[in-house]
């Protein structure tokens, strides 16, 4: 019979935690993607306040997730939660603040709060500028500054991108129908 070491016994034991460790995160995350999948059906559905469980759960299990946080501001905004939508969408943009798509969530989520409370425009222009900076020759982001200009009362900014929009891609023709309509 072998005789195993002390050494020998603690060298397995830590490997076997380890391993132990490492299964039970993959199998969170992989139980935060289900329940953001199933978020995301019953979001499809209209189901909002079982896409708001779902989304609750994955940011949960995930919370350095930009998407989860992302997609549970939007459900929240359809469910009139005004102040929990925007915390969701601030934690979203402070994990990824440099990716366009979450960018573009958020702004949409912000132009929805402000049809909830008006002060949430400030930061959806705050967000479309930033996105323009950031993607300066991306002619959606003009249209959609534009929207945002238009819905804060700002006629003349709000021209000025949509002309930007339509020199960047001159047979855009959602920015020259609403440049039309804006005349």
């Amino acid at each position: 019979m072998i005789k195993s070491l002390p050494w020998q016994k603690l060298t397995l034991t830590a490997i076997l935690l380890i391993t132990s460790y490492c299964l039970l995160i993959t199998a969170n995350l992989f139980f935060a993607d289900v329940s953001f999948n199933t978020g995301e059906r019953a979001q499809r559905y209209g189901l909002y306040e079982t896409a708001a469980e779902y989304y609750q759960e994955a940011t949960g299990r995930n919370w350095r997730e930009p998407r989860y946080h992302r997609e549970l501001a939007s459900v929240l905004v359809m469910l009139g939660l005004a102040e929990r939508a925007a915390e969701e969408a601030e934690i979203a943009y402070t994990l990824n603040p440099r990716n366009s798509l979450t960018i573009r969530s958020l702004i949409a989520t912000y132009v929805g709060l402000a049809d909830i409370d008006p002060k949430y425009l400030t930061r959806a222009e705050e967000l479309i500028i930033e996105a323009v900076d950031q993607q300066p020759t991306n002619p959606q982001l003009y249209y959609e500054q534009a929207r945002v200009f238009f819905k804060a009362g700002k006629d003349d900014e709000a021209k000025g991108a949509l002309v930007m929009a339509l020199e960047l891609k001159p047979d855009y023709q959602k920015a020259r129908e609403l440049l039309e309509a804006s005349q």
